[in-house]
């Protein structure tokens, strides 16, 4: 009985320390940026952050992020070509922000909203 129990023990000591470490929390790959085509919608959108505020709706989903460059007139339907790039080289996240910031790169279409 004796010796079965320090097998046993022997046993659960060494998985215990065999056991895979925690992985840093930092990404895995780098983020790079990219260019997007993008239809923004008429109106904006209450929408709640950190804060509450009025967001673009973009490709019919809630854009929690403004486009530099770009200046949205309510009652217009808009077909843009924007540019995606991390917000800071090496991929860290700030606060309520997206890690992403967006630029303008192009108005194909501003059409007005019927």
């Amino acid at each position: 009985m004796i010796a079965g129990t320090a097998v046993c023990h022997a046993a659960i000591t060494t998985q215990a320390t065999s056991m895979p470490q925690p992985l840093p929390l930092r990404p895995t790959r780098r983020l790079t940026s990219k260019f997007m085509k993008v239809t923004v919608s008429p109106a904006r959108k209450s929408c709640q952050g950190m804060i509450p505020m009025q967001c673009l709706v973009v490709d019919g989903e809630t854009f929690f992020s403004e486009i530099d460059g770009f200046q949205f007139e309510p009652g217009y339907n808009y077909t843009l070509m924007i540019r995606q790039n991390p917000r800071s080289p090496d991929g860290g996240i700030i606060a309520d922000a997206s890690i992403y910031r967006y630029q303008l790169v192009n108005v194909y279409q501003k059409t007005q909203s019927k």
